[in-house]
């Protein structure tokens, strides 16, 4: 008869995965850690160790319940309830995800990085007050991290606190100078305060930073746009479409700059594009409609 292998044996062999885990060797440490849960299902740490094993693999659905079993049967721990946490937002469950996080928070106050995800899931929701006093205590501890700082200011400014959001994107560009996305957030809260020289300025570095990064050369036009600058904003349109020509809403802005210069046809031309790749976009329709009545061709413009 087989014998049973003792907590002991079980432990040891949980160890001795660890260490192949830790090596990177998850092939050999997930065999392992499959053979003591066999034996042993309640094997907490076997249990959360392969889930982990899955969670890098992104099979969240099983690190999941890898996790929840872990959780289950072993004591209270922060990193089970952060890493389950991790398991549910990485398939969708955001909400129980938050949970997770909070649990983990309730165990280790001190978690950094539970806190960050909560913040982040909280200001994905639109819970901006819960995130920004999420980042609030993060920061408190941790002053030096750049992208809760960047995290901090899109929360006020989606709140209309542009006064804190423009502090919180400046710390952001202070601490991560090569940060583009710090910049390019820092020209949206001055473009919203319409400081639009500095906003354009702002943008300036960020795409300095990220020559590739279509959004910044978009939201250059659109601020160029704003100042009269149109010769300027329909070269930064037209960049941003060279590098992203699915980019719907450069596409509907630069048709209607072409119409507001007159050049009809253009606007014609680029509206059509952007119908095509998004044929329900109301008001592309409409824009184009317009377009099609300044041309003359009213029976063509009433269907739209």
């Amino acid at each position: 008869m087989t014998s049973t292998p003792t907590a002991e044996v079980l432990s040891a062999i949980v160890e001795l995965a660890a260490e192949r885990h830790r090596a990177g060797r998850a092939d050999i440490a997930e065999v392992l850690y499959r053979c003591v849960i066999g034996h042993d299902p309640a094997h907490a740490d076997a249990s959360y160790l392969l889930g982990l094993i899955d969670l890098d693999r992104g099979r969240y659905e099983s690190a999941a319940r890898l996790i929840e079993q872990a959780c289950a049967h072993g004591p209270p721990s922060a990193r089970y309830q952060y890493n389950l946490g991790r398991a549910y937002e990485g398939s969708g469950r955001a909400v129980a995800a938050i949970a997770r996080y909070r649990a983990a928070l309730e165990l280790e106050p001190g978690h950094s990085d539970a806190r960050f995800r909560l913040a982040l899931l909280l200001q994905n929701a639109a819970e901006y007050g819960g995130a920004i006093a999420e980042y609030r205590i993060l920061l408190d501890g941790q002053p030096a991290l750049a992208g809760a700082w960047n995290n901090l200011g899109n929360s006020y400014r989606a709140l209309g606190k542009l006064a804190d959001a423009e502090a919180a994107m400046r710390r952001c560009v202070e601490l991560a100078p090569g940060y583009a996305d710090g910049y390019r957030n820092l020209a949206n809260v001055l473009g919203d305060m319409d400081r639009l020289a500095e906003a354009e300025e702002a943008l300036r570095r960020a795409i300095a930073l990220a020559p590739n990064a279509a959004e910044s050369h978009y939201n250059l036009a659109n601020l160029q746009q704003r100042r009269f600058a149109y010769d300027a904003a329909l070269a930064s349109y037209r960049q941003a479409l060279a590098l992203k020509p699915d980019l719907v809403p450069a596409l509907n802005n630069l048709g209607n700059l072409c119409k507001l210069l007159g050049r009809l046809t253009d606007a014609e031309a680029v509206l059509r594009e952007g119908l095509r790749l998004d044929p329900d976009n109301a008001p592309m329709l409409n824009n184009l409609g317009n377009v099609l009545a300044a041309r003359g061709f009213m029976d063509a413009a009433i269907p739209l």
